[in-house]
């Protein structure tokens, strides 16, 4: 009779149950694996048969089916390895096939016998947790990502050897219990306003073990730092635009120590799908951290989007809950840059093809940096410009209008002359105190807006919140014929303005932050 195993399958970044069935029958010796296998399943015959074998383990030498179940989803991955491995000896009556009935086993076999980590190992114990399954036994190499999640009993296996242990005998392994859990992120927002002492405390609790650029360590850019404040508060998008060596791309870095610790339910998010797609450094310091991403401008539309024959997740999901950056951003081919529409708009991406139909997470934080003209000089006082106005009005007119509505800040930057280099006059705020008025920011908006952030109220929403007296409803009209301002630039404004409100602990909107925020909408002016 057939061996059953429950195991699974990645399909992007969720995984499907498959069960792997085993059967040993008379004839030739044979080894056929039927299910829609792709080529790392067909090639699992040689990996299973040495690792039997090198484990003094018998290999029968019999006919061997083994089905993946159900037969229409393609299955792809190593992770089958054990699984067949473990049914072959199960099929031989060395393993009692009563033990393997609530089990979801998964890893991939080395020729030694040795059990090897497997990509997406987090989907795969969620999709066991939903199964109800009662034990997962996976490669110990995937210790360090294994979140404590549910009342599942883990054992973690470094060889077939010991599985085959632990199966046969019902031996006793260490009580092993994982590392982390999603409820050790919380966003720390009790932020004492009154107590200097405490406040000291929780910004070097918060921002004290960044490890990455910090704007301490920025010359100038006082504007451009002020900028990212707003741009953390209130995760508006952001386009720089400024020459070679201005500091874009050290700004946009130092982005990520201003954005708040993950929540629970955003971590798991992100650890799902850094496990999925086999990225290993999603773990900084014993806690999950924000995901930032910057493809090269040669991309290609599946690379940045997903899909493929085999669904992959693109660069807009891997940085979700995170930041993408896109440097030279005009550089990007034109209709690549169209598919972020509708990510920037509602936090994920529909992908249609012939054989699926998937809608993938990818709310991100939009960071993206361009040179002013072709040849990076168009403003500088030290070096001449060659571009013409007909070349320069070209080369911006790559960015399309509805991608430039999707983006809330716009800022010009100049590079740093040699005075302002070696004799800075202001270092400015640093990225703890920074960080600290992120957090209060935050907050105002989480209670206000129902944990909506401002750059994604719908229209009705920001009116309500952003209600004008007539004196600024006056001063927004003059600011709008006088720099001659697009009709779009407007609720942009008010978004941006109400972060700035927001910063300033400020109930009202008043004219100082409709100013501040018009002047970071450089490419809507006439």
């Amino acid at each position: 009779m057939p061996v059953k195993i429950s195991s699974g399958t990645l399909f992007g970044i969720e995984a499907l149950g498959v069960e792997v069935e085993i059967d040993l029958s008379r004839g030739l010796p044979a080894f056929s694996v039927v299910g829609l296998p792709d080529r790392a399943l067909q090639e699992a015959r040689e990996r299973v048969r040495s690792a039997l074998v090198n484990s003094d383990l018998p290999y029968p030498r019999r006919r061997i089916t083994i089905n993946l179940a159900p037969g229409d989803q393609r299955k792809e991955g190593p992770q089958f390895d054990l699984p067949i491995a473990v049914g072959l000896l199960a099929a031989q009556d060395m393993i009692d096939p009563a033990n393997l009935k609530d089990s979801f086993i998964v890893g991939e076999l080395a020729l030694s016998g040795e059990v090897r980590p497997v990509r997406g190992i987090i989907p795969l114990l969620e999709l066991a947790l939903e199964l109800g399954s009662k034990q997962f036994i996976f490669p110990a190499g995937c210790k360090s990502q294994i979140p404590d999640a549910g009342s599942i009993k883990f054992i973690p296996v470094t060889s077939l050897s010991q599985a085959l242990e632990i199966l046969q005998n019902g031996k006793e392994i260490p009580d092993w219990r994982p590392t982390f859990k999603y409820s050790d992120f919380l966003e720390n927002e009790k932020i004492s306003s009154g107590d200097r002492e405490s406040g000291t405390r929780n910004r070097e609790t918060l921002a004290g073990n960044y490890k990455g650029i910090r704007l301490e360590n920025i010359k100038g850019q006082q504007r451009a730092k002020r900028v990212l404040e707003i741009v953390a508060a209130g995760q508006h998008n952001l386009l720089l635009i400024g020459p070679p060596g201005s500091g874009k791309t050290m700004l946009a870095r130092a982005l990520a120590g201003l954005l708040p610790p993950l929540k629970p339910e955003e971590a798991r998010e992100v650890a799902v799908i850094a496990s999925a797609a086999g990225i290993n450094d999603w773990m900084e310091g014993g806690g999950i951290k924000r995901p930032w991403r910057d493809p090269h401008h040669s991309i290609s539309m599946v690379g940045l989007i997903g899909g493929g024959k085999t669904l992959t997740p693109g660069e807009v999901t891997l940085a979700h809950q995170g930041v993408l950056f896109l440097d030279e951003l005009l550089e990007f081919q034109r209709n690549v840059l169209e598919n972020l529409r509708q990510p920037l708009e509602e936090g994920y991406i529909n992908i249609v093809r012939q054989s699926y139909n998937v809608r993938l997470l990818a709310d991100f934080l939009l960071v993206a940096a361009m040179n002013p003209c072709p040849c990076g000089n168009f403003g500088r006082l030290d070096k001449e410009c060659k571009c013409s106005h007909y070349r320069i009005a070209d080369y911006r007119g790559r960015l399309s209008g509805p991608l430039l509505d999707r983006i809330d800040i716009h800022l010009e930057i100049s590079a740093l002359d040699a005075e302002q280099i070696v004799f800075p006059r202001k270092k400015g705020p640093t990225t703890a105190q920074v960080h600290q008025r992120v957090l209060k920011a935050r907050k105002i908006q989480q209670e206000r807006n129902g944990g909506i952030w401002n750059s994604a109220l719908d229209f009705q929403q920001l009116e309500d919140i952003c209600r004008l007296s007539q004196k600024e409803k006056h001063f927004l009209a003059r600011a709008f014929n006088k720099l001659g301002l697009s009709a779009r630039a407007y609720d942009k404004i008010l978004r941006v303005a109400r972060t700035i409100a927001d910063l300033d602990c400020s109930e009202e909107l008043n004219a100082d932050h409709l100013a501040e925020a018009i002047i970071f909408r450089n490419l809507d002016r006439s």
